[in-house]
């Protein structure tokens, strides 16, 4: 069975995808990326409400980054979430998830 769930005989080959070495190295060379979401002030502050930016590798480098690429966000403080979940620590970042920017926020 190939990776895409088809029955096959041949390793080598996908009846959907064709020869899989080409598309592993199509997959695999992809570059490292993330999905940079920004709301409120800080999208304002950013120029933009998302980004795709290559990725730092943590939250803490993220926001390094973020600081020294867009002063404007220095003299605000915001959360992040990962994949939507809020974080409250350093956390590692994966190719391919997304960060949210998070100003401060209330209610009940």
């Amino acid at each position: 069975m190939c990776l895409c769930g088809f029955p096959t005989n041949n390793l080598t080959t996908c009846p959907l995808l064709g020869n899989f070495n080409i598309f592993k190295k199509v997959l695999f060379q992809m570059p490292n990326y993330i999905r940079l979401k920004a709301f409120g002030m800080l999208a304002e502050k950013i120029g933009a409400d998302s980004l795709e930016i290559e990725n730092p590798g943590s939250s803490e480098a993220l926001r390094r980054q973020l600081l020294q690429q867009f002063p404007a966000l220095q003299s605000l403080t915001f959360r992040m979430a990962v994949d939507r979940k809020l974080i409250q620590a350093e956390t590692d970042i994966s190719a391919g998830q997304e960060i949210a920017l998070l100003p401060p926020f209330s209610g009940g």
